[in-house]
């Protein structure tokens, strides 16, 4: 059953202090992203829209900035205009969260629904830029073996990355997930986490503005994909030995 038990009118402070969430999360999403997210959120409950049409807005928006990768040439301004759009698509992402949270409308539906936009676009994402790589390499002198195994190393690391993640409860059950967070806060622990605050997705799709130089971009895609596909997949295994 849905939750909608809440209060309907806040001042400002109230609003900001009823739609942060704990202070957990990669460095970008929680001081940059979250905090950039409320005006957002206070906007859409002054219209009135629901947690679900908001996770459309984000879907929406990330995928209109993906298309137009597609369309066009990475010129700087095309990619600048890309890296808006999915800057603002991530902003979005976590309006809706917010939202459910100051208007009371929490369902399973609205938690389905946006893991179900956060797993597309775990492969969406990665696949445009890797296919936006892929063409410039065609029409230039970069190795295409190179586009394409950075494109697959990619795809398979955030996706990796998403459903380790958001799997993790569901493998491991409430009790050895959160034994697995307490681990986290030692020595072991505070590197891996620092390690993982460079994938932040609001970090990695930076690197859509590197696509006008195609030869810089093919060298960052391509460490990025290397590196994180090896750190998510060690700890992949780590999680799946812990489940037997």
């Amino acid at each position: 059953m849905p939750n909608t038990a809440a209060p309907q009118v806040y001042t400002w402070r109230q609003f900001v202090a009823a739609s942060k969430k704990n202070g957990k999360g990669p460095l970008y999403t929680r001081y940059v992203n979250r905090n950039a997210a409320i005006p957002f959120t206070f906007l859409f409950w002054k219209l009135g829209l629901s947690p679900n049409a908001v996770s459309f807005i984000s879907s929406l928006l990330t995928h209109t900035g993906l298309a137009l990768l597609m369309a066009f040439q990475p010129t700087v301004a095309i990619c600048v205009t890309v890296y808006l759009f999915l800057a603002i698509g991530f902003v979005t992402d976590c309006c809706d969260g917010q939202l459910a949270r100051v208007s009371g409308k929490t369902s399973r539906l609205g938690e389905w629904l946006d893991h179900s936009f956060d797993a597309i676009k775990s492969i969406t994402v990665p696949l445009i830029l890797g296919f936006a790589l892929i063409r410039e390499s065609i029409a230039g002198d970069l190795s295409l073996t190179l586009a394409f195994t950075a494109t697959l190393l990619n795809v398979l690391s955030l996706s990796t990355h998403f459903f380790v993640i958001s799997l993790k409860g569901m493998l491991l059950g409430k009790e050895e997930a959160d034994t697995m967070s307490v681990e986290a806060n030692n020595w072991r622990g505070r590197i891996m986490r620092s390690i993982t605050y460079l994938a932040d997705y609001g970090i990695y799709i930076m690197t859509v503005l590197l696509l006008p130089w195609p030869s810089l971009f093919l060298k960052v895609y391509l460490g990025y994909g290397i590196f994180y596909f090896a750190f998510f997949s060690a700890y992949f295994l780590r999680v799946l030995a812990r489940a037997r």
